[in-house]
């Protein structure tokens, strides 16, 4: 007999019903942490479920890894910082593909309304990858690019967004809040506007002097603290690939 909960009416649609089956994990105390993941291409009720995962179950809330236009903009962090506001995932007629970025469809956009099409037309992904199965070795080496990247892009984003809620912006993704906790890296990325900053009773100072980042450490604390080579990550963000930074029409 199957003893799983029926999903009430109103959160059986797309992405409600994500963030309904994440609770009942909090709930019953199988996990003491939830994620709920989807993106904004062609989903509704996306208020819907960010109201509904700001409600508390057990103390705990579910966490919501989210983006736009889809997940595939994730992916594009890897190879570049992108501000483009794609229009879908990839380009369709009904449920017939246009194979955005192969030149085998008349209605090819070539990368300009869909991200699919421009990850293939920038060689980011082969001709005929499917990208809904790009294994995580291949990306793998690029973890650093995509967090800090990331950061940057929902920084500007939630900056310019005039008070928009963020299932309205695009793009936009946090997914790399939850890739952190998945693959357990003891390092995080900070966004710093200025050049100054105090983490953890340490000051830092970061100028630049031509092409060379100087960065200085002061401890405020009475513990000595050992810094290891690859305790602190300078990532320069929106480097020589950025060129992807209006939007198409």
């Amino acid at each position: 007999m199957d003893d799983a909960p029926v999903i009430p009416k109103e959160y059986v649609a797309q992405p409600t019903r994500y963030v309904w089956e994440a609770q009942q994990g909090l709930k019953d105390g199988t996990y003491d942490e939830a994620w709920a993941v989807f993106d904004k291409d062609q989903h509704p009720e996306h208020a819907e479920a960010f109201d509904l995962a700001g409600q508390s179950v057990n103390g705990n809330l579910v966490q919501i890894a989210f983006s736009s236009v889809s997940f595939e903009t994730w992916i594009l962090l890897h190879h570049e910082f992108c501000t483009t506001a794609f229009r879908k995932s990839q380009c369709r007629t009904q449920k017939e593909s246009h194979e955005c970025g192969q030149g085998v469809h008349e209605q090819d956009c070539n990368g300009i309304h869909c991200i699919t099409g421009y990850l293939k037309i920038k060689g980011y992904i082969g001709k005929d990858v499917d990208v809904k199965h790009i294994g995580y070795a291949s990306l793998q080496s690029l973890t650093h690019t995509a967090l800090g990247n990331a950061l940057q892009l929902r920084h500007q984003a939630v900056s310019n967004s005039g008070g928009n809620l963020v299932h309205l912006l695009n793009p936009y993704t946090c997914v790399d809040r939850l890739v952190f906790k998945l693959l357990q890296l003891k390092w995080d990325y900070k966004w710093r506007q200025h050049s100054d900053a105090v983490i953890h009773g340490l000051s830092l100072h970061i100028e630049r002097q031509g092409n060379v980042l100087r960065l200085t450490i002061n401890n405020h604390k009475k513990q000595t603290f050992i810094l290891l080579p690859a305790y602190i990550h300078l990532s320069i963000t929106g480097g020589p690939n950025s060129n992807c930074s209006k939007d198409k029409t």
